[in-house]
């Protein structure tokens, strides 16, 4: 992605929105970070000192957009990400790379930042997202750690479902016993239907909440 000359959010948006379009190129990530403790020093600096120690093998530079001061551009090694810091709780990461491994540097940043914190989607919020379109997909995790006598050795079952019937297969799902309270959404897949008089005005968008704050979007609309 071709960076360099952006400088403010709506470019940045209208970047990010050109990409999403291109399905043989990686979705946009959106990490949403809970910054519980405010930084004692600068903003900037406060990202350059925990990604570098999150990422200590590559080259780290951070630095405001020119006309969107509270938008970083943070760059790591050949990887790049956008922290907007508008919100002074709630930071977003932007990010065009590979998911696991801008995952990966993410959670040692959580890990060694005592003030740093995924948001976490609760169950409720997932499911409302599911209706806010076409729902198209999702994650379950089912476990009986918490009612064995031996965690380690308890039944677990992860798994995602894509698909047109993926909402049926979600209740069938959920009317299982053996699922009723020890099972939980850790992703949802919705797909906003095309609107308007014609499919060209639609500025479709399919978008992946996971319940460890992440949303993943392709579509025509970074800022939808």
């Amino acid at each position: 992605m071709e960076s360099a000359g952006i400088r403010s959010f709506r470019e940045l948006a209208n970047e990010l929105s050109a990409e999403m379009q291109h399905r043989n190129r990686p979705a946009v990530k959106t990490f949403l970070i809970d910054v519980r403790t405010p930084p004692h020093q600068t903003t900037q600096d406060f990202l350059r000192q925990g990604l570098s120690h999150a990422s200590p093998r590559r080259r780290i530079t951070v630095g405001p957009l020119p006309d969107s001061p509270t938008v970083y551009r943070a760059r790591l090694g050949k990887l790049t990400m956008w922290v907007d810091t508008t919100d002074e709780s709630f930071w977003e990461i932007h990010t065009l790379d590979d998911s696991a491994t801008i995952q990966s540097i993410l959670g040692s940043w959580v890990a060694q930042s005592p003030g740093v914190e995924y948001a976490w989607f609760p169950q409720e919020l997932l499911q409302q997202a599911a209706e806010s379109g076409e729902f198209v997909g999702f994650g379950l995790r089912y476990t009986r750690e918490f009612f064995a006598d031996e965690p380690e050795t308890a039944d677990a079952l992860s798994m995602r479902v894509a698909g047109t019937r993926a909402r049926t297969t979600s209740i069938e799902l959920q009317r299982q016993a053996a699922f009723e309270r020890t099972s939980a959404l850790s992703m949802v897949r919705v797909r906003d239907p095309l609107s308007g008089p014609g499919s060209l005005a639609g500025e479709r968008i399919t978008s992946s909440l996971s319940a460890q704050g992440r949303i993943t979007s392709r579509g025509e609309s970074f800022e939808r």
